[in-house]
């Protein structure tokens, strides 16, 4: 179950995708597409959203910039 209510960070790691910024978790983009987590991979599995970084063992983010220019080009 997900908290209706989000942190500051939370916040500021939306505001950054919106920007364009940084990188983003599939819990955020969840968030900001308001979605789930597994639709957020789905997505990413169907070329709807760019492919995933692995930056870690347990660690995978989107590339910020990336999704805009997704979210763009769907727009144009």
């Amino acid at each position: 179950m997900s908290k209706a209510i989000t942190t500051e960070v939370e916040r500021q790691q939306i505001q950054d995708l919106s920007d364009g910024v940084g990188y983003s978790s599939d819990k955020i983009l969840a968030r900001y597409y308001n979605t789930t987590r597994k639709t957020i991979w789905c997505w990413a599995k169907q070329g709807k959203l760019p492919r995933p970084h692995k930056i870690g063992n347990n660690t995978t983010r989107w590339c910020n910039k990336a999704i805009k220019q997704i979210e763009n080009e769907a727009t144009s």
